[in-house]
């Protein structure tokens, strides 16, 4: 899978897009207006909340596959909606701090599948 558009749930100001290909996610970034040096070549994966033609785009690129970074970054995206929402959330840094939690908590919930 390359990826995948959907509107945001709960909310309809826009759309989110989940993709695997980090050079999509610098393509997308550039299209809303971003800088492509804020795509990492280095990162597991990457969330942005980018304008988009008058609505939001929220972009979550993941690209080690792991189920644990796809919720790490799906945190991220959270995070996000909610602040466009105007829903209160913390988006400091106890906002990454929540998103690793998260995504070890979802390795070792697969983990014990296995």
């Amino acid at each position: 899978m390359r990826s995948r558009r959907w509107p945001v749930p709960l909310f309809d100001f826009g759309d989110v897009m989940f993709t695997t290909d980090r050079a999509e996610v610098e393509r997308m970034v550039v299209r809303c207006g971003g800088d492509a040096m804020l795509v990492s070549d280095t990162a597991l994966g990457q969330s942005f909340a980018l304008p988009w033609r008058g609505r939001h785009l929220f972009l979550i690129g993941v690209y080690d596959g792991n189920p644990a970074t796809v919720a790490h970054e799906c945190a991220h995206a959270a995070f996000y909606i909610c602040d466009a929402a105007h829903v209160r959330v913390d988006t400091a840094l106890a906002n990454e701090t929540f998103c690793y939690l998260l995504s070890h908590l979802v390795a070792r919930c697969l983990a014990t599948r296995s």
